[in-house]
This record gives structure tokens, C-alpha cells and sequence, in this order.
């Protein structure tokens, strides 16, 4: 429980932040030109020994696999994009296509 906790709070942090830098980007009359793209990492760190407190311990339940893995659990994310550059036809849409960030 102790992890979720501090899970919880880098969260509530990520969207506290996130919420300012909007903010911001409006009062500066930035955010009708602003593409904001979140995502997560890829994958979850799976155990690598039997010691929990040396690796990792993550599910990516259920799919296969984890972080440095090329199965599924390695590297599909969740993620979201918000524009007003966005034409409205794909506004509210989900892509389950390919999708690379670099």
C-alpha cells in the first residue's frame, strides 16, 4: 500500500502541474497554437530476481511481457493528445493503430 501511495501522489502532482502549464500557456495566449501530447512509459519493469526489493515487480496483466521486451506489455502505452489544432472530426476519437514518438 505504502507504493500506491506515493504512486498516487506523483500523479496528483504530474496533473497539478500539468493544470498550471495550461493555465499558463492560456493566459499568455499560447494555447490556441499548443499541441500537448501525454503518455506513459513503456511497460512495466518485470522481476529480474526473486528479491522484490533488487527488481522490479510490475504487472502489465494482460498483456505479455514488460519494459525492454519487444511483447506486447513492453511496448503498448496509453496516451492523449489535445489541440485546438485538432480537426474536429477526430476530436474524441481513439487511434488503436502504430504510433511513434521520437
Amino acid at each position: 500500500l505504502a507504493k500506491c501511495g506515493i504512486y498516487s501522489k506523483m500523479l496528483t502532482k504530474v496533473d497539478s502541474l500539468v493544470g498550471k502549464l495550461i493555465h499558463q500557456m492560456k493566459s499568455l495566449d499560447m494555447w490556441h497554437s499548443t499541441v500537448v501530447l501525454l503518455h506513459t512509459d513503456n511497460g512495466g519493469a518485470l522481476a529480474w530476481t526473486k528479491d522484490a526489493r533488487l527488481g522490479g515487480a510490475a504487472s502489465n496483466y494482460p498483456l505479455r511481457g514488460g519494459k525492454f521486451t519487444l511483447w506486447d506489455g513492453g511496448v503498448r502505452i496509453r496516451g492523449m493528445v489535445h489541440s485546438p489544432l485538432l480537426p474536429a472530426l477526430r476530436r474524441g476519437t481513439a487511434w488503436h493503430g502504430l504510433m511513434h514518438i521520437s
